[in-house]
């Protein structure tokens, strides 16, 4: 589904990305795992078209990514939720959620109804303004806001930074029920625990090179990964 060979990213002079090279396939889960500013968040956004200057190849089910705008891309049904989340401070958590349907999309989308039936701790804040919810809240509005429109690939960045314990508990349900309909999952992470329990294989990044591929059984084996590169 998603062909990543011989990708550079740099912000400026800054070469952020080296040669990296990954495959997303269709209904797969991968998971991206490394330290701070090891480059996860670039290649997100490098995916999406958004901000990076890149070298290499993208391509979506055999097409390249290269010259398409990322509202394009969005519509081809790639979800990203970034980081930072960007909630609209200024609307609703429901506005937010109506916002993000897409009605040039030919696929069917679930209605802000739905997603908050999806969402149920949402439901109860629904006419609250996105920008006085709590981190872990927001982050929950990112996710359903993502999961409205029926990706088929969820890019996630960091969801469980931050948050509590039980948000991160039920987020893993979240996740598996967003995909569990078929939609296939980059996540980007340094928790562990959340990465085990929401992909199937895993990329360890360091200093913008991928240092590892392959099974989490593979990288329950490969202990000097985990000491040299993440630090466990």
């Amino acid at each position: 589904m998603l062909e990543v060979k011989g990708l550079h990213a740099f912000y400026g002079e800054s070469h952020v990305l080296h040669d990296l090279n990954l495959t997303v396939p269709a209904g797969g889960r991968v998971a991206l795992i490394g330290r701070n500013g090891a480059g996860k968040s670039t290649l997100l956004k490098s995916l999406m078209g958004a901000g990076p200057t890149i070298q290499g190849d993208i391509r979506w089910e055999g097409r390249s990514l290269g010259t398409i705008a990322p509202y394009a891309r969005a519509r081809l049904g790639i979800a990203f939720v970034p980081e930072d989340r960007r909630i609209l401070g200024n609307l609703t958590v429901f506005e937010n959620l109506k916002i993000a349907r897409n009605h040039a999309l030919s696929r069917p989308m679930a209605t802000p109804e739905e997603t908050l039936e999806q969402f149920p701790l949402l439901g109860p804040l629904k006419d609250r303004l996105g920008g006085v919810l709590s981190g872990g809240q927001q982050q929950l509005l990112a996710l359903a806001r993502a999961a409205i429109s029926n990706p088929r690939l969820l890019l996630l960045d960091e969801p469980t930074e931050g948050l509590a314990p039980v948000i991160v508990e039920g987020m893993v349900d979240d996740v598996q029920r967003i995909c569990g309909s078929g939609c296939a999952l980059l996540l980007c992470e340094q928790s562990l625990w959340f990465s085990r329990r929401c992909t199937d294989c895993v990329h360890v990044i360091d200093s913008g090179r991928l240092v590892f591929s392959g099974a989490w059984k593979e990288f329950d084996a490969a202990k000097g990964i985990r000491e040299r590169h993440i630090g466990i």
